[in-house]
């Protein structure tokens, strides 16, 4: 049984200053935003490994990072926040995201979005975090998640000494050291509309795969693999994002997105 962090553990990112903040968000709040709603019961279901629950809230921990740390995660999250899930399907800035289809036979071809507004490292930085997140948490729903200690490791690092207290230094200090954020591989999906999935949850899958979904947005990591795939993202690449329909989205969610991108990965 895992032991309750106190104020008195060590902060997780920098493993230096004492982990003393409260009610720090396992995912950002703005991806999850509307989970709870569109329904009478106002509830969540959070999906782990090995366990279905129930919440009305989503999940916080006490003691993770400290007050420092806490503040580097919110500047990289407010300027993910800002530039890309608050303006994607926002047609006043269509011009920042441009659509086009790149021929790839999975999910019947689906669009691809090419955000050309974005800090491309930012981008990447923010998707790595969520992952190393939810697989450093031993929230309930996370506690059975975990992906690979090596590659926790890494991402770590790369967050610790990337993440800044302040943008500007943050923007600065990725584009001059770019060439040293490591090279995952990730696949991002979502839709045109916003769908309200009430579903919450990280899987593990196969051979260094791991899941990430939250409300109407999907992530599939492959973290062993080295090279560049179609429909996936990577510092050095131009990023993807696949677009489907609604419908698409939700009468096949998770199947359509796991089995076809793995399958896809596969034969390439």
């Amino acid at each position: 049984m895992l032991l309750k962090r106190t104020k008195e553990d060590i902060c997780l990112l920098c493993l230096d200053n004492k982990a003393t903040k409260l009610n720090s968000h396992i995912l950002p709040k703005f991806l999850t935003k509307g989970v709870l709603s569109g329904t009478g019961n106002k509830h969540a279901f959070l999906i782990g490994a090995n366990k279905r629950q129930k919440v009305q809230d989503t999940p916080k921990q006490d003691y993770l990072f400290c007050p420092s740390c806490e503040k580097r995660f919110e500047i990289l999250e407010t300027y993910i926040s800002n530039k890309f899930f608050n303006r994607f399907r926002n047609t006043a800035f269509k011009d920042e995201f441009v659509i086009t289809k790149e021929g790839y036979s999975f999910m019947n071809e689906p669009d691809v979005m090419h955000p050309n507004s974005i800090d491309e490292n930012l981008f990447h930085l923010f998707f790595y975090s969520i992952i190393w997140r939810a697989s450093i948490s031993d929230h309930d729903v996370y506690s059975s998640f975990k992906i690979d200690p090596d590659q926790e490791e890494i991402l770590r690092l790369s967050l610790n000494i990337f993440m800044k207290n302040d943008l500007a230094e943050l923007k600065k200090y990725c584009n001059h050291s770019q060439s040293e954020i490591h090279k995952f591989n990730y696949s991002v999906t979502t839709c045109f509309t916003k769908p309200i999935s009430g579903y919450i949850g990280v899987y593990n899958l196969e051979n260094g795969r791991y899941l990430l979904y939250a409300n109407s947005i999907a992530v599939v990591y492959d973290f062993k693999e080295t090279h560049n795939v179609p429909g996936y993202n990577r510092p050095g690449k131009k990023i993807e994002i696949l677009m489907i329909t609604e419908s698409a989205w939700q009468n096949h969610r998770l199947s359509t997105i796991v089995n076809t991108l793995i399958r896809w990965r596969d034969v390439e």
